[in-house]
């Protein structure tokens, strides 16, 4: 091959990598490299090629958290909304000079109730937050499991008395394995939470923990109002409440399972929920990985 083909040849390469790079720049990232291509020409067309598929993966995870960011922004707006409308409410009735004693206090209950409200909702938001941009992270460490599920039931304890809801640990016996001793608690508290809040007094809450031969499986059952099955792959959806009538007339933000959820499956676990026995409740079964 002649000097001058040699040149034309590394022209025509040159003029192809311009014309994909400047396909890029528009934002079109579905180049192909031509399956005749050899040598270093074909080299070339190889690393392109994984070039743009790097940079449209990397569009569309910029895409995707973008939407994310703006989907929270307005959960956050659409949940501080309802506490802080029955706030300003309050305030400006408490003003009036024709109460009596006894609306006025009431008031103030209320008003400390939208508090703790937006307290709780804050401190949630919080997390979700921290879960989702990473700064959250996950430490496993060699711990007894049974000891960090007795510290989420001696939580919720004191809440289950008051509304005399025994709490029963089916005989745990220690067992050594790695996991995030916080945030493991963080969500069984969750779920025993949810547990109490919808549970009618002298009821029950069993908590049962084992190992299988791959997973460490922790079941918590109820006899509370349940979950319909249309809604099961729904509650755990961030801002998510059931449309049962004693869901609407309990405190709640809906995002404790949420949560529970992305901290189990960042431990490489699974959270799951079935109905109870006899279809009364509900049982969620939490694992853990062994490994």
């Amino acid at each position: 091959m002649g000097i001058r083909m040699r040149i034309k040849k590394k022209e025509e390469l040159l003029q192809d990598i311009l014309d994909i790079l400047e396909q890029f720049t528009l934002g079109k990232f579905d180049f192909q490299t031509p399956f005749y291509q050899e040598g270093i020409a074909g080299k070339i067309y190889s690393r392109l090629e994984q070039l743009g598929k790097n940079v449209e993966l990397h569009s569309q995870r910029l895409s995707e958290e973008k939407e994310a960011a703006k989907a929270l922004i307005t959960d956050i707006s659409h949940q501080l909304k309802t506490p802080l409308s029955g706030l300003k409410t309050s305030h400006y009735l408490l003003q009036e000079e024709a109460l009596t004693e006894t609306e006025r206090q009431e008031f103030v209950h209320l008003i400390g109730s939208q508090i703790a409200h937006l307290e709780n909702l804050t401190d949630a938001l919080i997390n979700i937050s921290r879960m989702e941009t990473g700064i959250i992270t996950l430490h496993a460490e060699l711990a007894d499991i049974v000891e960090t599920v007795k510290l989420a039931s001696a939580s919720i304890r004191t809440k289950a008395e008051g509304k005399k809801i025994t709490v029963e640990e089916t005989v745990l016996a220690p067992f050594m394995l790695s996991h995030d001793r916080k945030w493991i608690r963080e969500a069984l508290v969750n779920i025993l939470d949810n547990a109490v809040k919808y549970s009618p007094a002298d009821s029950r809450i069993r908590i049962e923990a084992e190992p299988g031969q791959l997973y460490y499986r922790i079941q918590i059952s109820d006899e509370g109002i349940g979950i319909p099955p249309e809604e099961y792959g729904r509650i755990y959806t961030r801002f998510y409440r059931g449309k049962a009538a004693a869901i609407k007339t309990t405190e709640g933000s809906g995002v404790g399972l949420y949560l529970a959820r992305k901290i189990v499956e960042g431990q490489g676990g699974t959270l799951m929920n079935k109905a109870g026995r006899g279809g009364i409740g509900t049982v969620f079964v939490m694992q853990l990985p062994l490994g």
